[in-house]
C-alpha cells in the first residue's frame, strides 16, 4: 500500500478554487499572527502572507493535515505528517510587508482546504508556527470512533458549501496482525451491535444506478457508491499503535455531512484483511455545537461569561458581559475544581485554594505561570502563549473597569476533550496587592447531560461524580472525585482505581458492591496482552485503554486531606475521552474499585448509581390564596442553581 501523502494531491481538478472559495490561514500562535491568503491561477499557487512580526528568513512549508490547536508539539509531523514533496520555500518576512511565495507548475490537485501552513526556523529547523488553511466559511466536523479489533478515531470535516470535498483524518491501531483493511459506510443497521450480530450488510449507496467508472482518481469518485470508501480512497491502514506518528490523510469528493444523502448517524465498517479478524464498527457522529456558562449573582457583580464551540477542531468563541465590578475587579480565571455547595454559615469564602485549587494549566511545561520570567503581560501575546484558564491575561485585565463586555476568539479553550472546562469554576479575583479571590460561580452546560456518582461510605468516605453530554457516549466524560477517610488515617498517595465488572447477581442495590471484580472491559481489548505490555500501549494514550482502567488514562487517585486552612478532602478533576454513561457498554451499575498503594489488595468499592434531578413542590392554601411554588435543581458538580416556579392565584390588593 502507498501511504505517500502526495497521492490526494497529483490528481484532481483545484475544485475549492475553482469554486470561487478563498482559502486563509490564520496565524495566533507563539507570539506570532498574521495570516496567509491562497491562491490559484494558470497552474501556480500563490500563497500571499501579511505577518505582524519580523521572522527573518522563514521556510514556508504546506503540511497535509489540520492543525489540533488542543495539545503540545501542535506543528510538529508527528502531527501535521511531513511537509507535502516540493511545498517547501524560504522567504523573508518583515512586519507588515507582503511578501508572495509561489509555486509553478502545479499538476491538477484537489489542495489546501483542510491542509495546514507551517513557518519554520531555517537554522534551527524548529516551527515557529502553523494554522489550518481552509475557507471563510462555517464547518461540518463528524468523528467515528472504534473500540474493538480496531482501536482510535477518524474526524471528517467538510466546509458549509454545495459540493464541498471531505476531508479525512484517521489514526488506527489495530489488535490484529493486519497491515491495512477495507472500509465502507452502511445503512443495513442503525447501531454496531445490530451489525456485529449479522456482519452482513450493503454498502450505502444513493445511486440510481451502477456505474463501472468508480476509482480512487478523485474526478472518478463520483461514480462511487457513496459508502464505497476503499473504492474512492483505497485501503486503510494501521500504525502500530495510536498516536505513533502515523496520522494520516485523505480527501473524499463524494462523502456529504449534511443535506441531502448525508452520512450522519451511519455506520462506518473497517474490515481488515486477514483470516478469522473480526470487523470493526463505529458511528459517524457531526458535532453539535457546545455552549456553556458561568452566571454571576453576587457581592454585587452580575452578568454572565458564555462560550461556545462547534466541534474541538473549530475555536471556542467567548462572550464576557459583566456588571457591578466597581473598579475593584482585577483578573479573571478557570480555576481546576467547581465551586463546593455551602455547608455552614462559617464557610464566608468558597473561592479559596482549598475549595476550588489553582488556574486551570494543563500545559505549564510548556507556558508556565503567571510571575514567571517568561509568562508575558496581560493582553501582550497570543493566546496560547498564558495558561488554558488565564482568561485576564488572553483577553485583557478588568482593572478599573465598572462592567465589562467583549467577545473573543480563543483556539487555545476547549468545551470538548480532556482540557474540557466544563464544569470548572470561574474567579473573578479583587485588584489589590495580593490579586485576592472575590467572587467564583462554577461553568455549567448549557446542553443535556447525564450524571452519575459512586458513594463510598467505608472505610473510605466521599464521592466520585461523573457528566456526559445525554445520548453521545462516544465523547468525553467529566469526573470529579473528593475523597478522606471516616477515621484519622494519614493521606495516602498514588492508589491504581478502575471501574469493575459487576458479577452475577451483585445488581440488588440496597445491598453494597461484590469488591472482588476484573476490570470493566466491554470490547475485550488486549486480552492477549500481559500487565507490561498493556502498560506501554495504554502509557501516554488513552485511545488505546480498557474502558474501566482509569489510573492508565487518568492517573492515580489521592485520598485524605489536602494542606489547607480550609481542611477540605482531597479533590481531583479530570475528563476521560471514553467513559460512556449511556449505550450498552454504559459503566453505570459498575463498581468503581480502589487499591491500597501497595496494590495488594482492595481498599473501597463503591456501586456507580445514575443521579436524578430533584424537586420539591409546596402547596399553598391560605385563605383565598392556593397554588404551588416548585423547587427544581439539576445534578452536577458543586454549587447549583436552583429553578423556582410558582404558579399562586387568588390575591387581594395588597397581598404580594
Amino acid at each position: 500500500m502507498n501511504w505517500i501523502y502526495i497521492l490526494t494531491f497529483v490528481t484532481a481538478a483545484l475544485a475549492q478554487w475553482s469554486q470561487g472559495q478563498p482559502m486563509k490561514a490564520q496565524f495566533h500562535m507563539n507570539g506570532v499572527t498574521g495570516q496567509a491568503d491562497l491562491t490559484e491561477s494558470g497552474g501556480t499557487l500563490t500563497i500571499r502572507l501579511n505577518i505582524d512580526n519580523n521572522l527573518g528568513m522563514t521556510t514556508v512549508e504546506i503540511h497535509p493535515i489540520w492543525v489540533n490547536y488542543d495539545g503540545m508539539d501542535k506543528c510538529s509531523p508527528k502531527m501535521l505528517g511531513n511537509a507535502m514533496s516540493g511545498l517547501s520555500k524560504d522567504a523573508t518576512i518583515q512586519a507588515g510587508v507582503p511578501v508572495d511565495v509561489t509555486f509553478s507548475n502545479m499538476p491538477p490537485a484537489d489542495f489546501a482546504d483542510g491542509y495546514s501552513l507551517v513557518l519554520r526556523d531555517p537554522q534551527s529547523q524548529s516551527e515557529i508556527c502553523c494554522a489550518t488553511i481552509q475557507q471563510s466559511v462555517d464547518y461540518v466536523t463528524a468523528m467515528v470512533r472504534f473500540r474493538g479489533t480496531v482501536l482510535g478515531d477518524v474526524y471528517l470535516r467538510q466546509a458549509n458549501v454545495a459540493g464541498s470535498s471531505t476531508r479525512i483524518v484517521y489514526d488506527l491501531a489495530t489488535q490484529t496482525d493486519a497491515q491495512a483493511a477495507n472500509w465502507r459506510i452502511t445503512d443495513s443497521y442503525t447501531t454496531c451491535e445490530e451489525f456485529m450480530k449479522n456482519i452482513f450488510h450493503a454498502i450505502y449507496d444513493t445511486r440510481t444506478s451502477e456505474s463501472d467508472g468508480c476509482s480512487s482518481v478523485d474526478a472518478r469518485q463520483k461514480e462511487c457508491a457513496i459508502g464505497d470508501l476503499t473504492g474512492k480512497l483505497d485501503l486503510i491502514g494501521f500504525a502500530p499503535n495510536v498516536g505513533s506518528s502515523m496520522r494520516k490523510a485523505v480527501t473524499d469528493y463524494n462523502l456529504p455531512l449534511f443535506g441531502d444523502n448525508n452520512v450522519d448517524n451511519l455506520l462506518m465498517l473497517i474490515l481488515p484483511i486477514g483470516k478469522e479478524i473480526m470487523p470493526a464498527c463505529g458511528k459517524i457522529n457531526v458535532y453539535a455545537e457546545r455552549s456553556a456558562k458561568a452566571v454571576f449573582s453576587n457581592d454585587g457583580v452580575t452578568g454572565t461569561i458564555k462560550f461556545s464551540q462547534k466541534s474541538p477542531l473549530d475555536p471556542t468563541v467567548t462572550s464576557v458581559n459583566l456588571q457591578g465590578l466597581q473598579s475593584f475587579a482585577g483578573g479573571y480565571h478557570v480555576h481546576m475544581w467547581p465551586v463546593p455547595e455551602r455547608q455552614a454559615s462559617s464557610q464566608t469564602s468558597m473561592c479559596s485554594p482549598g475549595h476550588v485549587s489553582g488556574h486551570f494549566n494543563p500545559f505549564i511545561d510548556q507556558v508556565g505561570t503567571p510571575g514567571s520570567d517568561s509568562y508575558p503581560d496581560a493582553g501582550t501575546s497570543t493566546y496560547d502563549m498564558f495558561e488554558v484558564g488565564d482568561l485576564s491575561g488572553k483577553y485583557g485585565l478588568l482593572n478599573g473597569e465598572m462592567s465589562k463586555s467583549g467577545t473573543y476568539t480563543d483556539y487555545n479553550l476547549q468545551l470538548f476533550g480532556t482540557n474540557s472546562i466544563v464544569g470548572r469554576s470561574l474567579v473573578i479575583h479583587r485588584n489589590d496587592a495580593t490579586s485576592s479571590r472575590w467572587v467564583c460561580v462554577n461553568i455549567e452546560p448549557q446542553y443535556p447531560v447525564i450524571t452519575a456518582e459512586a458513594l463510598f461510605l467505608h472505610p473510605v468516605i466521599g464521592r466520585v461524580l461523573f457528566m456526559q453530554e445525554r445520548g453521545r457516549p462516544e465523547l468525553d466524560t467529566s469526573v470529579f472525585a473528593r475523597l478522606d477517610y471516616i477515621d484519622e488515617t494519614p493521606d495516602t498517595r498514588n492508589h491504581k482505581w478502575m471501574v469493575g465488572k459487576m458479577g452475577p447477581g451483585s445488581l440488588v442495590l440496597d445491598e453494597p458492591p461484590s469488591c472482588e471484580s476484573t476490570v470493566y472491559n466491554p470490547e475485550s481489548l488486549w486480552q492477549n496482552k500481559d500487565d507490561s505490555q498493556y502498560s506501554m500501549l495504554c502509557m501516554g494514550n488513552s485511545a488505546t485503554c480498557i474502558t474501566g482502567d482509569l489510573s492508565g488514562k487518568l492517573g492515580l487517585l489521592d485520598i485524605g486531606y489536602q494542606s489547607t486552612t480550609e481542611d477540605e478532602a482531597k479533590k481531583w478533576f479530570a475528563t476521560d475521552t471514553y467513559l460512556p454513561l449511556s449505550s450498552p457498554h454504559s459503566i453505570i451499575r459498575q463498581p468503581i474499585v480502589i487499591r491500597n498503594v501497595e496494590n495488594s489488595q482492595i481498599l473501597a468499592c463503591a456501586t456507580i448509581q445514575p443521579v436524578h434531578p430533584v424537586a420539591l413542590v409546596a402547596q399553598l392554601t391560605s385563605g383565598t390564596v392556593t397554588g404551588t411554588v416548585r423547587f427544581s435543581q439539576e445534578p452536577g458538580f458543586g454549587s447549583k442553581q436552583t429553578t423556582v416556579k410558582r404558579s399562586l392565584k387568588g390575591f387581594t390588593d395588597g397581598q404580594r
